[in-house]
């Protein structure tokens, strides 16, 4: 099965294990190449207009449940919503995504999943979504470091662990307003995954890294979700997750 690294990746978030490493689940691969040894053709899937909207209001996140980073310094950690359905991880959970050879791409933290498309791979549960906040990096560029993460993340969905790597749109960027006000750079991405296999895979993924920059340095939530119709996550939800990350102000 050529997507046999994805249940490896599924099996792991089953045990709910502290240290959970996407590059070891679903791909991994800074190195882009096919089967044959090719670089991976970039822009080759269509990416399409960006839905994102910031305008969210206060009473729109009742209920949903707040996901909490680390912040490297004094500052006060940043943090993200999602709704109640998903599954979240305490904040010590961590993802980890890795290049072919094994290097750290990015770190995070208090990823959540959704499992609303309802299906298995074997027994364990697939999610159609998965959120993750990446650990603080340095720089002041927002928009620099949103494309530079989306590059980084994009490698756990686009290459599995027999090599194959998926066809990627080309990363758009651009300059968002997130609900609480503060300016941010999101970047978003697509990937083909009719070049894997496996019972739970639609035709595509989408990637976004909505990035702010802080006193901790740069802070990107990474968004993963499969694009699919009956059990996905819809635009509005999925913008209101990205909308609602936000860095408290120093006490």
């Amino acid at each position: 099965m050529a997507d046999g690294a994805l249940r490896g990746l599924v099996r792991v978030l089953a045990l709910l294990s502290v240290i959970t490493t996407v590059g070891a689940g679903v791909a991994a691969g800074v190195v882009q190449v096919n089967q044959d040894g090719a670089e991976a053709e970039r822009g080759s899937v269509e990416l399409g207009p960006d839905p994102f909207s910031g305008d969210f209001e206060a009473d729109y996140y009742v209920n949903w449940a707040i996901q909490s980073g680390v912040s490297p310094s004094s500052a006060p950690a940043a943090r993200y919503r999602v709704p109640l359905s998903w599954s979240v991880r305490s904040t010590g959970t961590e993802l980890t995504a890795r290049d072919a050879d094994g290097g750290v791409l990015g770190r995070g933290h208090a990823p959540a999943y959704y499992f609303g498309n309802r299906c298995r791979d074997g027994g364990t549960e697939v999610p159609a979504a998965w959120t993750v906040l990446a650990d603080p990096v340095s720089g002041s560029d927002a928009t620099a470091g949103s494309r530079a993460a989306a590059d980084a993340w994009v490698q756990t969905v686009a290459r599995n662990a027999d090599g194959v790597t998926a066809p990627l749109s080309e990363i758009e960027t651009r300059s968002v307003t997130l609900a609480d006000g503060s300016a941010a750079a999101r970047s978003r991405i697509r990937v083909d995954l009719t070049v894997f296999e496996g019972p739970c895979l639609p035709d595509q993924a989408e990637l976004a890294a909505t990035t702010v920059a802080t006193e901790a340095g740069l802070v990107s939530l990474i968004q993963t979700r499969y694009l699919v119709g009956e059990g996905g996550v819809g635009e509005r939800v999925w913008s209101g997750i990205a909308a609602s990350l936000s860095v408290p102000e120093p006490d």
